[in-house]
């Protein structure tokens, strides 16, 4: 068995068969970077105020990544998911 008979020719081991799609689902596969910078891109619209927080939620049941004018939010998507990262350690 070769590796396109493995994935189908679909994204599963970055081979030169790697579409980036699910050959079944037809699914784009979006890298960390992406998904980072599309929130940055959001952010950088600045709908409201242009910063964001990820915070846990004040009902206790999760966290939000949110823009916002709280204290402590900044420019940054990446910056406030480290500042979330850091004060839970």
């Amino acid at each position: 068995m070769d590796c396109y008979d493995k994935c189908d020719g679909g994204k599963c081991c970055n081979c030169e068969h790697d579409t980036g799609m699910y050959e079944d689902e037809k699914t784009t596969i979006y890298s960390d970077t992406d998904l980072l910078n599309y929130l940055q891109k959001l952010t950088d619209d600045a709908k409201y105020t242009g910063k964001v927080i990820l915070r846990d939620s004040t009902s206790g049941r999760g966290w939000r990544l949110m823009e916002t004018s709280w204290d402590g939010c900044v420019p940054d998507v990446r910056e406030a998911i480290i500042n979330y990262i850091e004060s839970h350690k």
